[in-house]
């Protein structure tokens, strides 16, 4: 299957991550991701990026991070937009056809019967970068739990990770049943007070649900420096959340589809790191006293 051309984003991860060390703490801070990225993983784990609200920009966060997750990995890594967006995760990561960026990709029957890593592929568009991408659900909504199971269930396991865009979704309507088909749960959210209490409230939660997934939280700096108090707000959250936090800068080049720069590849490659480390730690268990472990 041919590549397609490489887009300004996925440039991410075809790009050595040792042409980001500048000093020496930022050569640590990319040796580290870089063998957090590369650690096995014994079955196929399933991540899912969500928002509660948007502006976050969650579909070039997850587009980015599974750019940097796929040619690093020495199994597959299945990008799936579920959001709905006009202009989503496959665009993004430069698999998306120009002309139809929203555009499903056409249903396979080879894929539903697939028995092999070949078969799972067939007919998926891949990267310069490695990854595969699926997009579901109808063109311009978002996808259901049940839409994504039906096209993603049967080729899962011939990936090491499946990464899925799951786009705005409230907590009173299926971020639940997603919590519950995920290993690990990225949660993104505005690095600003309200925005960022409310995620941390929904932590708990997530955690409660039966075989509850880990959670990693990503606050993203909407404003690029220009709010004082997002620094703070992220060292707070960071000492009460329980969970891994990490701060994001938001990238406009990135979301304009231009080269990311240097710190937006950094803090993906961070948080690329973080969710696999994520990936094959114990699922969480809730005890009896609701503590949970």
């Amino acid at each position: 299957m041919a590549a397609r051309p490489l887009s300004p984003l996925a440039t991410l991860g075809a790009m050595p991550l040792s042409m980001l060390t500048a000093t020496a703490r930022t050569a640590r801070a990319v040796a580290e991701s870089d063998s957090a990225i590369r650690q096995p993983i014994a079955t196929s784990r399933r991540v899912g990026f969500v928002q509660l609200h948007g502006g976050s920009g969650l579909s070039t966060t997850a587009a980015a991070v599974a750019s940097v997750l796929a040619p690093r990995r020495s199994g597959r890594v299945l990008g799936v937009d579920a959001a709905g967006g006009p202009l989503g995760f496959g665009w993004h990561a430069g698999t998306a056809e120009p002309t139809a960026p929203s555009a499903p990709t056409v249903q396979s029957e080879r894929r539903q019967r697939a028995r092999d890593g070949a078969d799972a592929v067939a007919g998926l568009p891949q990267a310069a970068s490695g990854l595969f991408t699926l997009r579901v659900g109808d063109a311009g909504a978002p996808a259901s739990t049940v839409t994504w199971a039906a096209e993603v269930s049967s080729i899962a396991r011939f990936f090491d990770l499946v990464c899925t865009d799951w786009g705005v979704r409230p907590w009173q309507s299926d971020l639940a049943e997603i919590a519950g088909s995920s290993h690990v749960v990225c949660l993104l959210a505005r690095a600003e007070r309200r925005a960022a209490e409310e995620a941390v409230a929904m932590i708990a939660a997530l955690q409660g649900q039966e075989s509850g997934p880990r959670v990693v939280l990503a606050l993203v700096d909407v404003a690029n420096g220009r709010r004082r108090d997002a620094g703070r707000v992220l060292e707070t959250v960071a000492g009460h959340a329980g969970v891994p936090v990490l701060g994001m800068p938001f990238d406009a080049a990135r979301a304009a589809g231009r080269p990311a720069r240097s710190p937006s590849r950094l803090a993906a490659a961070r948080l690329a790191g973080t969710i696999v480390s994520s990936a094959i730690a114990p699922p969480v268990t809730v005890t009896r006293e609701g503590v949970l472990a």
